[in-house]
């Protein structure tokens, strides 16, 4: 099925679940007025930023079962399916989110208004980008990870441990080369989900995302890298995880289970890499595509002020109740995701 990020906001929009502001806001007050709304909100005039803004969208059981298309209690159901036949995306050409491209000293982060979600977080943080590397060996692999602005053209990168993305970064530094990555932001739940989780090497989860939509899901060249991006993306970020060089802190930021993590600091290169902690890359970014009006989608942080689970916790539950199905046995999957239902709020 053919659906967009902008056909799931209308979707919210029919069904109530969705509050369009259009009086002025200040960025800063974005977080509260997103954790204390019971619906979604879309900012259209955020002050200082020419690009509407929305958040909550996935922030309740409802919302999520009306992107994923049906009742909540039947997500399991609709993901097992998806996993038991799974469909490769596409390539396709002139795709919506490469209306405008823009690229070198021409790229600034800051015309994004990405908040901060937590007063103790280390600064504004990407949080609903579908990040995608590729690997000779391992093909593509595909991830939610948070990333934090840096500069203007320069975002970091918190893999956490274990996940594919970093085995992939992992194999780039032995050979001294950087990881190349596309980031695209503004996405259908399907890829939100698809992407969230955790499947064994070699295993791409966009084909989990095709297998949601029962038709390949569409991608697109990148300008300036040589990985796809998702073609009906509102926004593409494009550039590369660096072998070597400084870097930057990483945090704090609040985790999912309303725990503060703290500042994490590598020491040295190899640190990034090594047995303790996380992956803290720097990530250069070359290009910015978007369509000619983009909407900035991100996915609230949770905070200690905030007991509300997120898509996080609401796609973990149903994915962890599709660990002991035995509709696809030959079906890789990590145990972990399971867990995740002692811990919906």
């Amino acid at each position: 099925m053919r659906a967009s990020f902008r056909d799931y906001i209308n979707i919210l929009r029919k069904n109530d679940e969705l509050l369009e502001i259009a009086k002025p806001v200040d960025l800063r007050n974005v977080a509260a007025l997103v954790s204390q709304s019971e619906r979604a909100l879309l900012f259209k005039n955020v002050v200082g930023y020419a690009m509407p803004l929305v958040s909550g969208l996935l922030q309740s059981r409802n919302r999520i079962a009306l992107g994923m298309g049906v009742a909540y209690e039947n997500i399991a159901d609709k993901l097992g399916k998806a996993m038991g036949k799974p469909i490769n995306p596409k390539r396709v050409g002139n795709p919506p989110v490469k209306e405008v491209v823009l690229t070198g000293k021409k790229v600034n982060l800051y015309d994004l208004p990405v908040p901060v979600f937590s007063v103790m977080d280390g600064g504004p943080m990407i949080t609903a980008g579908v990040v995608i590397a590729e690997d000779s060996e391992f093909g593509t692999n595909a991830g939610i990870y948070r990333l934090m602005l840096k500069e203007r053209n320069i975002t970091g990168i918190d893999i956490v441990t274990p996940n594919n993305m970093r085995k992939f970064a992992e194999r780039a530094l032995a050979r001294r080369k950087p990881l190349p990555i596309s980031i695209s932001i503004g996405t259908h739940p399907y890829e939100l989900v698809a992407s969230t989780f955790k499947a064994n090497l070699g295993v791409n989860e966009l084909t989990f995302a095709g297998g949601l939509r029962n038709e390949p899901l569409r991608l697109a060249d990148g300008e300036t890298v040589s990985v796809p991006c998702i073609a009906d993306a509102e926004i593409v970020l494009e550039g590369e995880i660096l072998p070597e060089g400084w870097v930057h802190p990483e945090g704090p930021f609040c985790e999912l289970l309303v725990v503060q993590g703290a500042v994490r600091t590598p020491v040295v290169l190899e640190a990034r890499y090594g047995p303790r902690g996380h992956v803290l890359g720097v990530v250069p970014i070359d290009a910015r595509c978007a369509g000619r009006d983009p909407v900035l989608g991100v996915i609230p942080t949770e905070r200690p002020s905030c007991r509300r689970g997120t898509m996080w916790v609401w796609s973990a539950d149903a994915i962890g109740m599709r660990t002991t199905d035995a509709r696809a046995p030959n079906m890789p999957m990590q145990p972990t995701a399971s867990r995740a239902r002692s811990f919906v709020f």
